[in-house]
């Protein structure tokens, strides 16, 4: 692969990175540890007025707010998967950047492995049942 090709696909990966972790940086996370992404004009989640159970992605977007506040156990207590979502941005944006700068293959470099999609599944499974108990119709 081109050294030109390896650098333009780097951005690709850090710029969308970039701007949802300016995004993080910009929203002001909210103390009831959901409803954030409503800053972003999108409309409240009807899941938990409906049902009185949060949503599978409750609190994702507030997680990556005080993430953008240097707030990690925070974000981890308000949405353990959406924490550690944001690590993983931020690390693909650090990798894209330096893909970009040297042109060598870094996001190609890191392995694919089946087992991670499911290992994040199961994650992604875990907190909204860790959702579920913390902000539940019972809590």
């Amino acid at each position: 692969m081109s050294q030109r090709r390896t650098r333009l696909i780097g951005l690709a990966v850090a710029l969308p990175c970039w701007a949802v972790l300016a995004v993080a940086v910009w929203l002001t996370p909210s103390e009831s540890g959901y409803d954030t992404h409503t800053q972003l004009g999108l409309s409240p989640c009807s899941l938990p007025v409906t049902t009185g159970y949060p949503c599978p992605t409750c609190g994702m977007t507030t997680a990556f707010a005080w993430m953008g506040e240097g707030r990690p156990v925070k974000a981890f207590l308000v949405q353990p998967f959406g924490a550690l979502l944001c690590v993983a941005v931020l690390v693909a944006a650090l990798l894209g950047t330096a893909q970009t700068a040297t042109g060598r293959p870094w996001v190609a470099a890191v392995p694919w492995r089946p087992w991670w999609a499911w290992a994040a599944l199961g994650l992604f499974a875990a907190a909204w049942g860790y959702k579920i108990v913390v902000d539940g119709p019972w809590s």
